[in-house]
């Protein structure tokens, strides 16, 4: 019934994309559109073959960089089209003060805050960033307040729950601890009215991805006004 009432069917990942093509494969007339972000490094046959299917299957295939419309064409033989992504800038340039000073003393009352958004996973390089944490707290001086880490997010369809745990049982060896008030904070999902006040109340946002479609999170930092540091993937130039 509500295939009927939509004749343009959008999906975002490959579970609702392969949901999507076999509705419209019993012949609900629909029409499947899938942005593709970036391919994941799935551990499994069966992902990897589902996330190609994915790809192959919908009627038109949208990308949100130049560097992955490269990058379908020469692996899957797609003709991507690509739908930039944007931020409403002024909703990250007007952030509450109040609210941005409240958010700040809960993680970093005196120290440099860096802030890190989209939770401890392997894809956004999380272990590169606590090893330059570490290295940034060694080089401050005793009697400056040291840098502290807030990382927002965490949700995700895939189990990182193993890279997680590693990284955090290797924060002692870095010299660092995890938890409120130390060195690196776990801010999980956060309100989204929320966000724009983050960004806000970092000093930069770190963001060591190892792949990426695009990379919004940076943007809407410097939407805020707020310095990034970024690793070095194209789709970041």
């Amino acid at each position: 019934a509500v295939a009927r009432r939509f004749p343009v069917l959008h999906a975002q990942d490959c579970i609702s994309a392969r949901a999507a093509a076999r509705v419209r494969d019993a012949g609900f007339g629909s029409t499947v559109v899938r942005t593709v972000h970036h391919v994941d490094d799935f551990d499994t046959e069966k992902l990897m073959d589902c996330q190609r299917q994915a790809i192959l299957e919908p009627d038109h295939v949208l990308v949100v960089s130049r560097m992955w419309q490269q990058i379908l064409a020469a692996d899957y033989g797609i003709q991507a089209e690509l739908a930039g992504n944007g931020v409403a800038t002024e909703r990250f340039a007007a952030a509450d003060p109040g609210l941005v000073r409240r958010l700040r003393e809960q993680v970093a009352p005196a120290g440099p805050l860096i802030l890190s958004v989209g939770g401890i996973e392997p894809r956004k390089g999380t272990d590169t960033l606590v090893r330059a944490l570490a290295r940034l707290r060694q080089a401050t001086p005793p009697q400056a307040p040291p840098p502290n880490l807030a990382v927002i997010g965490g949700h995700s369809f895939q189990d990182h729950r193993w890279y997680r745990d590693k990284v955090l049982a290797g924060l002692p060896g870095l010299g660092l601890a995890a938890g409120p008030g130390r060195d690196v904070v776990e801010l999980g999902t956060v309100p989204d009215e929320q966000i724009p006040a983050w960004y806000r109340a970092a000093d930069v946002l770190a963001f060591p991805s190892t792949k990426e479609g695009f990379g919004l999170a940076p943007l809407e930092a410097m939407a805020a006004g707020t310095p990034v540091i970024v690793s070095d993937l194209p789709v970041f130039a």
